[in-house]
């Protein structure tokens, strides 16, 4: 007779359950393997053929942007010849005033001139623009001008009138072999944009506008991205693979080469990326990045390979069905999440913001309201002096006071970059005012500072504010963010660190 322990192990060898459970594991190591091989034959032909397809996208539209930024460039050139030939280029004003009129303002931002001795004839807004960024160093530099069709391009920034980024192309007027004076136009960054979003081969496709001196990219296309917005790609440097290849790939960028590309691998997903210089934008490359799974779908031999290797693996797929779609729902609602709110700070951003303000305020018969904008004070400072890990603190420190002192009465979002916004209802001057004190003392017990700098710096955080009231002010929202940003204006020019209520005059608290 058997005994009871030789009995259990035959029971077990004959169970279904554990049977299945072992076929089961044999069947995934068989696929993994199998898996491993179709890789390993495949893997430098497909890296081979995702460089080739990313440059051909990278190549097309870097041609597309040259082609345009000439055209822009000619046209600034060309509006810069016809103003030599007026008869009153001694009278800057009426020049400006003539160039204005006769511009066609659709595909720009705005237009002016720049005298000679630095004085610039453009409306307010634009002059604020040329102090925020630096315009006129930029204007100055005939160096550029000389490689580039006689023109000076700037390096795109974010306008504070239409909070898009822009770039401003400037072309000198000469008469008679002699400067007299400069013109200049701003144009949407969306203009370039375009063509990139064009020429897409897939969602997955990013496409960035990437100066060779340094590590900040402009977005043009890609997931789960602000389109338009600034990104450092040094925050992954640290965790990429093939480091080596990278660092070539980034040298080659560095030294102004026509184009370079280069594989590897960052958290998990492995990249392809191509740069190709852009000729009439001095020091700018278009850059493609595309995760590899999206290229090496279309590599018809790799893609049947694929179909063959999924049929066999559609059994252990149903069983995965529940799950996935449990997944895809909890992916869809994190999705809708994101569509309105910052994905930093985790309050609305600029987008659901006017959607709710314009209902709210659609009637004047719907309550008061008071409207603010907030811009945290000399913000750029901070990225430039302490990292952008530290600009990242005082945002998501900003949101998280801005929402503790007026959530329980309105709403606050981040309108774009280092500027906020809040709507509160039902309260009186003095009630705001004490709120927005309240909010200087949480902001003012914040402070960065690096240690490792010898002089230890430090940052002290502030903020200037423009308040405007529905519908005392105006009488629906876009008069009121107006308004709001006139009063904003008063505190900017006054120094900063403070806040004024539209109509008031301004003294600096």
């Amino acid at each position: 007779m058997r005994s009871r322990s030789t009995a259990d192990k035959m029971l077990r060898a004959t169970d279904p359950a554990m049977s299945y459970q072992n076929f089961i594991i044999t069947f995934i190591i068989v696929c993994l393997v199998g898996l491993g091989i179709i890789t390993t034959m495949f893997n430098r032909r497909i890296e081979q053929h995702d460089k080739e397809l990313t440059y051909d996208i990278c190549t097309l539209i870097s041609e597309k942007m040259d082609s345009s930024m000439k055209y822009m460039s000619d046209s600034v050139n060309g509006c810069a010849a016809m103003l030599a030939g007026t008869p009153i280029k001694d009278d800057p004003d009426m020049m400006y005033e003539n160039f204005k009129s006769g511009m066609n303002r659709s595909s720009m931002v705005s237009v002016g001139i720049i005298n000679n001795d630095g004085t610039v004839y453009a409306d307010e807004n634009e002059k604020e623009e040329f102090r925020k960024w630096g315009l006129l160093e930029s204007a100055k530099d005939d160096s550029l001008s000389a490689h580039n069709n006689g023109v000076v391009i700037s390096t795109p920034y974010r306008s504070g009138k239409t909070g898009q980024m822009v770039f401003t192309i400037f072309s000198g007027v000469y008469l008679k072999g002699e400067k007299i004076s400069t013109i200049f136009m701003t144009f949407p960054l969306t203009e370039l944009q375009k063509m990139a979003n064009n020429e897409s081969m897939s969602d997955d496709t990013e496409i960035w506008l990437m100066n060779r001196s340094s590590d900040n990219y402009v977005r043009c296309s890609g997931p789960d991205s602000v389109i338009g917005g600034w990104s450092n790609f040094r925050i992954y440097k640290n965790e990429l693979t093939n480091k080596d290849d990278y660092e070539k790939w980034e040298k080659a960028l560095r030294n102004g080469e026509d184009f370079a590309a280069v594989n590897y691998g960052v958290n998990g997903v492995d990249y392809t990326q191509v740069f190709r210089r852009i000729d009439f934008m001095p020091g700018w490359n278009v850059v493609v990045r595309t995760p590899s799974h999206s290229l090496t779908s279309t590599m018809r031999p790799i893609l049947i390979s694929i179909v063959a290797f999924a049929l066999v693996l559609l059994g252990i797929a149903i069983a995965l069905i529940l799950f996935l779609h449990r997944k895809e729902s909890e992916e869809k609602e994190v999705f809708e999440k994101l569509s309105s709110y910052d994905p930093l700070t985790r309050i609305m951003n600029r987008r659901a913001f006017d959607t709710r303000a314009q209902e709210l305020l659609s009637s004047p018969n719907n309550g008061r309201y008071t409207f603010m904008f907030v811009d945290i004070d000399f913000f750029k400072q901070v990225n430039d002096r302490f990292g952008h890990e530290a600009g990242d603190r005082i945002l998501e420190e900003f949101a998280i006071t801005l929402s503790h002192v007026f959530g329980k009465d309105g709403f606050a979002a981040r309108y774009g970059g280092d500027e906020f916004v809040v709507l509160v209802k039902d309260k009186n001057k003095d009630e705001i005012n004490a709120m927005i004190e309240r909010a200087r003392q949480m902001l003012g017990a914040i402070i960065i500072d690096d240690p490792q700098t010898p002089d230890a710096e430090r940052f002290h955080v502030h903020f200037s504010a423009g308040i405007a009231s529905f519908p005392k002010d105006a009488g629906d929202f876009e008069a009121l963010l107006r308004r709001a940003d006139d009063a904003l204006y008063k505190v900017k020019e006054a120094g900063r660190d403070g806040y004024c209520w539209y109509g008031d005059d301004y003294k600096k608290r």
